[in-house]
């Protein structure tokens, strides 16, 4: 079977849940013997060097990557509003890229397109138009959920109007594409329950993981962590709120108890905390490495959907 995966952020190294759930997804289907051709943005939020993809894969995995500047500006974010597109949707579109992709459509055939997350189904009519393939969607979250339970603990009035906008404008966007695939692979059983009503042939397909690559339980019971990436809404409302709310109550019952917070793209104001029960590392260059080191993982998550790839 020939294989086009398309991704709104470019995936290798696998550093982040998203990119480890591609990545993973590129082994099971290279390992059945499919021809793979992975065609993806690399932005200059998430810029990566794309050439290390091919000295891992060699010959098996053929590699499109489009660099794309999608950062978030007060510009941008208003002139959206002029619009009825979603933000979190329109900013990954971009005409340079659809024709890009159009051309990869015209210079090879594919069984299946493979969407991996809703951000990438504005260029949905493009394949339909020029490819035979069946198009999938693989959504990593019910992407409008994420945002309406983030909305309920946003404090500044103006932020949480615009983000309420945003969401809802998310939300049909969510539904009404959804429909428009021939099949959907939610990444848990959770979540396709939501999208089982959109009557389209369904599947339920988790992350797998090659767990030989990560440790044992530590044997101590004093070390904590969290580890992710901290460009993610979540996951930054989640971890100020056990370093504010939980942490001191755990201190205050287990006294040499020890907490670090290892993620890329950390906040300033987490870098400067100064807390001596608390360890601000960022970027770490070996996951399985710090988990090995700092004992037991804490996910701290007020909202979400999918699941948690840690």
């Amino acid at each position: 079977m020939r294989v086009l995966l398309l991704a709104n952020k470019f995936p290798y190294p696998a550093k982040d849940g998203s990119s480890i759930a591609l990545m993973r997804m590129i082994d099971t289907l290279l390992a059945q013997d499919n021809k793979v051709h992975l065609f993806a943005l690399n932005t200059l939020k998430h810029k990566k060097d794309t050439q290390l993809i091919s000295k891992e894969y060699k010959n098996d995995l053929e590699v499109t990557a489009i660099d794309i500047n999608t950062n978030i500006t007060a510009s941008n974010t208003l002139l959206n509003l002029a619009t009825k597109q979603p933000f979190h949707v329109s900013r990954f579109y971009k005409i340079d890229v659809e024709k890009q992709l159009i051309q990869v459509l015209k210079e090879k055939e594919f069984d299946v397109v493979q969407f991996e997350g809703i951000f990438m189904a504005p260029y949905l009519d493009a394949v339909k138009k020029h490819s035979k393939a069946k198009t999938v969607l693989r959504p990593h979250n019910v992407e409008h959920l994420i945002w309406k339970r983030l909305i309920k603990s946003e404090k500044q009035i103006l932020k949480g109007f615009y983000l309420s906008i945003q969401t809802e404008r998310l939300r049909k966007f969510e539904m009404e594409y959804s429909t428009r695939f021939d099949a959907i692979l939610p990444i848990s059983a959770e979540d396709g329950k939501f999208f089982s009503q959109f009557g389209k042939r369904q599947l339920s397909m988790p992350c797998a993981l090659e767990m030989s690559s990560y440790p044992d339980f530590p044997s101590t019971k004093n070390n904590f962590f969290h580890f992710g990436a901290m460009d993610w809404m979540p996951n930054v409302n989640g971890v100020k709120w056990l370093i504010n709310e939980v942490w001191p109550k755990v201190v205050s019952e287990i006294e040499e108890a020890k907490l670090v917070i290892a993620g890329k793209n950390m906040p300033e104001d987490l870098l400067g905390l100064n807390d001596k029960r608390v360890e601000v590392v960022g970027e770490v260059n070996d996951s399985s490495e710090f988990y090995k080191d700092n004992g037991i993982m804490l996910v701290p998550l007020l909202s979400g959907s999918g699941i948690r790839i840690k």
